[in-house]
């Protein structure tokens, strides 16, 4: 299989089209939530809008650390975050028991779509707080300290 890489043109332009696509969703996520008074559709398009807020925020750290200033991660601030992370990651297994337990006992729909997103979210905090371990192994193998 052939797969031809963008160039760097492309892929800011890539990106600053997915950030207009979020903002498209938060702005219709807000339309939505100014016109209903049901708090489940308020809440669920809450949710929505932070997300793509968040997603906006990692879209532009892309593209800074493209046009401005590359990203890194030396070995001392690796070592000054592994004991919080830790501590982090701890606390996130331990709230993910209790939302799949709770959402286990749970019968009433409302409840488990709620519990579903809690749980759904625990995972990924738990998933992105695990993930800093390649940035450990990333940095152990380079001789320059991480560049990511």
């Amino acid at each position: 299989m052939n797969m031809k890489k963008t160039s760097n043109g492309e892929f800011l332009a890539q990106i600053r089209k997915w950030q207009e696509l979020e903002d498209m969703a938060i702005a219709g996520a807000r339309e939505i939530i100014s016109k209903s008074a049901n708090p489940i559709i308020k809440m669920t398009m809450e949710l929505i809008a932070h997300d793509s807020e968040k997603h906006r925020l990692v879209q532009q750290m892309l593209l800074d650390s493209l046009t401005k200033e590359a990203l890194h991660l030396s070995p001392d601030e690796l070592a000054d975050l592994s004991a919080g992370v830790s501590a982090h990651v701890e606390a996130e297994k331990e709230a993910l028991h209790f939302a799949e337990r709770a959402l286990k006992e749970s019968d009433l729909f409302v409840t488990r779509f709620l519990l579903s997103y809690l749980v759904k979210d625990e995972r990924k905090h738990h998933s992105l707080l695990s993930m800093l371990d390649d940035f450990k192994k990333q940095n152990a193998s380079s001789s320059a300290g991480a560049r990511i």
